[in-house]
């Protein structure tokens, strides 16, 4: 399973917590049960466990800053019901499905320390290396609560409104501010330190990100198993289509200069590949391993740049031949559910890496009353497994 937190969750939006205006209850969150989790309640309840303590008491100072309760239970909220949204409801004395070295109290505290530790150090390093919100910025914050008014509130509603109705999701009006505001100075950071789309990121850094996650860069022109309908072909169907494969192979491996293969190469793809992602990626796919079918894979790990395979590589897809070429900043590769460039991947790992560095060094002190909180405590919930 995919590590289901970053070092910071700016794309969580507080909005996300949030129901419609007209919703008077306490949002909870009501998973289906996850296999491992058969004990666990059917849905948590948050209200009696954020009444546990006042919202503007201190739970630990961050670098002399403070952590009040208010905040430190957003975060609470938000990384156990996110662990419940992937995973089933679960108890928090138990074995983490996530992670089985600990349980899943451990997990939800581990991602809670190192959210609040990115969010409190991020000004002042920041300030540092002279980042800061400006006026302009300031007026972005107006408008992304402007916004949230009317979406959630609708039309001649408030900010107290909108305040009212975050009170009702355990968020006081300092924290909806306080983490929009450094989901903001996040994004600015790095479009400050690395560039908005990684234009300041060296082909040294690149190289090395390369080298690192060992990414590599194909084109391929693939003959599927598949018809127009997504129905399996006949071997018969599967025979005219390898011989059309060592047809194109053929053709392809006469050329022997590298730019005249590589421009022939495009043709053929346009014309003769069924490949449905051709569209979006035409300049091929740049991957890490265990991303692609293991033949194809391992046919690329055989090539050196500007090579062709030498025959039809078959697998569960169909027929592929396969050009191999260099991998650089601007190759689109996908993150998640999206698509970026490689360059972009460095900058974010490059900042995500700054930024654990800075957590490294800050002074952490808990107040006694919260040195060895228990969350399950707070649940109601008995410490057997």
């Amino acid at each position: 399973m995919k590590k289901i937190t970053s070092i910071l969750l700016v794309a969580i939006m507080i909005i996300a917590l949030l129901s419609a205006c007209a919703d008077a209850g306490v949002r909870e969150y009501s998973p289906s049960p996850a296999p491992s989790a058969a004990a666990a309640p059917a849905a948590r309840e948050y209200k009696d466990a954020y009444a546990k303590y006042p919202a503007d008491e201190k739970v630990l100072t961050i670098n002399g800053k403070s952590v009040l309760w208010d905040e430190f239970f957003y975060w609470l909220h938000n990384s156990l019901s996110r662990l419940e949204s992937y995973v089933g409801a679960v108890k928090l004395s138990a074995t983490s499905p996530v992670d089985a070295n600990i349980t899943n109290e451990e997990f939800v505290n581990n991602n809670i320390k190192e959210i609040l530790l990115a969010y409190h150090v991020l000004e002042e390093k920041l300030a540092e290396n002279k980042v800061k919100l400006t006026d302009e910025d300031t007026k972005k914050l107006d408008e992304i609560r402007a916004e949230d008014i009317k979406k959630f509130c609708g039309d001649g509603k408030k900010e107290e409104d909108l305040y009212t109705e975050l009170e009702k999701m355990f968020v006081t009006p300092r924290v909806y501010e306080y983490v929009n505001r450094t989901a903001l100075l996040h994004a600015k950071g790095q479009e400050e330190l690395f560039g908005k789309n990684g234009e300041k990121v060296s082909d040294s850094d690149i190289e090395a990100f390369v080298k690192e996650k060992d990414y590599m860069h194909a084109k391929h022109i693939l003959l599927s198993f598949k018809d127009k309908e997504n129905k399996p072909i006949s071997d018969e169907q599967k025979a005219e289509k390898l011989k059309l494969a060592k047809e194109i192979l053929a053709e392809l491996s006469a050329i022997k200069d590298k730019d005249e293969l590589i421009k022939r190469f495009d043709a053929l793809m346009q014309e003769k590949s069924e490949d449905p992602g051709k569209e979006h990626f035409k300049e091929g796919y740049t991957f890490t391993p265990g991303t692609m079918v293991p033949e194809f894979e391992k046919a690329i790990k055989e090539l050196k740049d500007g090579e062709i395979t030498a025959e039809p590589v078959e697998s569960v897809h169909g027929y592929h031949i396969i050009l191999r070429l260099p991998v650089g900043g601007d190759d689109q590769i996908m993150q998640g559910q999206s698509v970026s460039t490689l360059r972009s991947a460095v900058a974010r790992d490059a900042y995500d890496k700054l930024i654990k560095s800075w957590t490294e060094s800050a002074e952490v002190k808990w107040e006694s009353a919260f040195e060895n909180l228990k969350i399950a405590e707070l649940f109601g919930e008995s410490a057997d497994k």
